[in-house]
């Protein structure tokens, strides 16, 4: 570096820039309290990993749900993410709840039509639990003898644990669009299934198939900035 002063006088010194990462913190959650009815919502058209125009475009339709949740003594029916459209009857949802206190159910489609993927007795009551989720993109329905393949393409990983989960489904699937309409954390259409009693953090969203970088996401256990890893989530909260 060099200073001059009014006489024309040139002074050369060295500055030193010291430049410190700042250290990763994790020491806040979000709490939903038993008695509350509070939930997050958000713009449906920022979160492009689940929008699908037709029936199992492949990689283009892949996603990836990860998330924090310690469960509290509430047992009845809560929902953790709501995805779709504004009426579960006719509009395909991507819909992620809790049941019974420690049972995980997705449903993929509609009322009418959908592929259910469940698992129960996968949380641990009181402690903190990871939530993986994931689609490949392939197709859904609605062929009766293509159901295992259907099936084939969600995955549940609970504590860097593959879930071997009971599958469900209306009609033989669901082979239409899931529409953005609504987006919320900690409840689903018209208010329902509030979130109570429970702690989540660190909520993110891959457009992709995150299946095989599981382990990497849990990274055992301890949280960390999902935004450094070699594939980010596309949302993260």
């Amino acid at each position: 570096c060099k200073a001059s002063n009014s006489t024309g006088g040139v002074t050369n010194f060295l500055l030193t820039v010291n430049v410190s990462e700042i250290t990763y913190t994790n020491s806040k959650s979000l709490r939903f309290e038993a008695g509350d009815n509070s939930y997050i919502t958000g713009n449906a058209a920022n979160l492009t990993a689940f929008q699908r125009a037709a029936n199992g475009s492949g990689a283009s339709d892949a996603w990836t749900i990860s998330m924090w949740i310690k469960t509290g003594s509430e047992t009845s029916t809560q929902q953790l993410i709501h995805y779709g459209g504004n009426t579960a009857y006719t509009v395909g949802m991507v819909s992620l709840t809790k049941q019974n206190g420690n049972d995980l159910s997705l449903t993929y489609g509609t009322a009418y039509n959908n592929i259910i993927v469940a698992k129960s007795n996968c949380l641990n009551a009181n402690q903190w639990n990871h939530i993986l989720i994931t689609y490949d993109g392939g197709t859904t329905g609605v062929n009766s003898g293509e159901l295992t393949d259907y099936y084939d393409r969600f995955r549940i990983v609970v504590n860097g644990v593959i879930q071997a989960p009971v599958f469900g489904n209306v009609n033989f699937g669901f082979n239409g669009a899931i529409a953005v309409n609504n987006y919320f954390i900690g409840r689903g259409l018209q208010g329902s299934y509030k979130l109570k009693g429970s702690v989540i953090n660190q909520v993110a969203f891959w457009d992709s198939n995150q299946f095989d970088n599981r382990a990497e996401i849990y990274n055992s256990g301890v949280t960390m900035d999902l935004s450094t890893l070699a594939n980010p989530p596309q949302n993260y909260y």
